[in-house]
């Protein structure tokens, strides 16, 4: 799509610097992509090596050590989910502060939050955990009061508009 200068010539649009950047972009997450696969490979490899030779050479005793090596090493390396720290917050016993934070999300037009959890410490986050990559927001309380909502939304409104895809 061409456009005209108002000189006569005929330019093209100006380029997004972050599409330049696409196919770079694309490439980087194929190579991180294989390098997960590769990584779980790698754990399953250790683990069936491990256990096929404690299989071959069970009654030797000196080979135990590069058993429990290869299994130890499968069983450090596997794949864990993020988890929250604090516990979730169950929607039926804290109805209203469930019902405001899916106000806030209609009214922003983000997703809405799948939990909610409290820490002691003066912070407000919005992040994913787990294998199904739940949304969870923590919020601070200091004492028996949650932080004032001018707080919150300054700090989480970073994290929010990650979430409005």
């Amino acid at each position: 799509m061409a456009m005209s200068s108002g000189s006569g010539r005929t330019t093209s649009p100006p380029r997004c610097p972050s599409s330049a950047a696409g196919g770079e972009g694309r490439r980087v997450g194929v190579a991180l992509a294989l390098a997960a696969v590769g990584v779980y490979l790698l754990v399953g490899a250790l683990a069936v090596g491990g256990a096929w030779l404690e299989l071959i050479t069970f009654p030797n005793p000196f080979a135990m050590l590069p058993v429990a090596a290869m299994l130890g090493a499968a069983w450090y390396a596997r794949p864990r989910p993020d988890r929250p720290e604090p516990a979730l917050l169950d929607r039926g016993d804290h109805p209203a502060l469930h019902e405001l934070a899916d106000a806030l999300a209609d009214e922003l037009g983000s997703p809405r939050l799948d939990g909610i959890a409290l820490t002691t410490s003066y912070d407000a986050r919005i992040g994913r955990y787990g294998w199904r990559q739940r949304r969870v927001g923590t919020f601070g309380c200091i004492g028996d009061r949650l932080l004032p909502l001018l707080a919150i939304a300054r700090i989480c409104l970073p994290s929010i508009g990650d979430f409005m895809v």
